[in-house]
């Protein structure tokens, strides 16, 4: 029989997927007897239905996956901990199956293309993932998707983190009080001097704290050769952009093509106007006046 407490209401070509209270679904709502599809969702909560979902289309425009060894271990982690056996150990050793894995770093280094990649992984292993929840609904969302299945895997992303240092219902989650199980709580910063050590310094809150740094050489080069169109790059020396941009994010080679690619500026004046600005190390010399 269909769960009394879900019901699948398609409106103005979105889907509302309610978990609510079991109260009554409109006329016209389909009752679905499989559990939830996996997907990217928003959490909303309404008096009269309680909490539902609705999808969130994710914007990747620009977005390039760049190979980096901290995004590889959190992948590797994240699978690792989505698996039979791990979760066979935690009921062993009666701990409740959640995970917290803090990421931080300055914007561009590429926080947001590991987001996406454990988002696609989630997505293609039959999970949900809940993104930016309002703390205050995740307790009694999650209580009402385990009703449904019990081993469904939920991927809990909180995007600048910061804001929700002195959230308690937070708090409460990433310490387990909630009784939550088959949960990553994954949060990202771009500021980790704002986040208290109650929350950056306890493992039992989030057990991986870990740097993004700025792309590699090799991330570095592959990423000015996907955004410079086909037409400038055949007659360009990406190396020796590469060698001058040690340090530097993937906003800064933005705007290095942009202002020298786009608006015209010679490349030299380009690469010193960033490092200026921004307090980075670059190097430059009379030929690039030329370019």
């Amino acid at each position: 029989m269909p769960a009394k407490s879900h019901f699948h209401h398609p409106e103005a070509g979105n889907a509302h997927t309610y978990l609510g209270f079991g109260i009554a679904p409109p006329p016209d709502t389909e009752i679905r007897n499989k559990t939830l599809r996996p997907g990217v969702y928003n959490l909303e909560y309404s008096r009269t239905i309680g909490h539902y979902i609705t999808p969130q289309i994710l914007k990747r425009d620009g977005i390039i996956d760049l190979p980096e060894s901290t995004s590889e271990m959190i992948l590797s982690e994240i699978d690792m901990f989505f698996t039979e056996e791990v979760r066979a150990r935690y009921e062993k050793y009666c701990f409740l199956y959640r995970r917290g894995i803090l990421m931080y770093g300055v914007p561009g280094t590429g926080k947001s293309v590991t987001v996406y990649k454990i988002i696609d992984k989630m997505i293609a292993r039959g999970g949900i993932v809940l993104w930016n929840p309002d703390p205050d609904y995740v307790a009694p969302f999650m209580n009402q998707v385990h009703k449904i299945d019990a081993k469904i895997q939920v991927l809990v992303v909180w995007e600048e983190f910061d804001k929700y240092k002195n959230n308690t219902r937070v708090l409460q989650l990433l310490d387990g009080g909630a009784q939550i199980n088959n949960v990553v709580y994954l949060a990202t910063t771009n500021y980790i001097g704002r986040l208290p050590d109650r929350l950056k310094n306890r493992p039992s809150r989030f057990a991986r704290v870990v740097e993004v740094g700025p792309p590699s050489a090799e991330a570095r080069k592959m990423f000015l050769e996907a955004r410079i169109h086909p037409d400038d790059l055949k007659d360009f020396d990406v190396q020796a952009l590469v060698d001058k941009t040690e340090g530097w994010v993937i906003d800064h080679l933005s705007e290095v093509i942009k202002s020298h690619f786009v608006i015209g500026m010679p490349l030299g004046e380009a690469v010193a106007n960033i490092a200026k600005m921004n307090g980075l190390n670059s190097t430059t010399d009379d030929e690039d006046d030329e370019d």
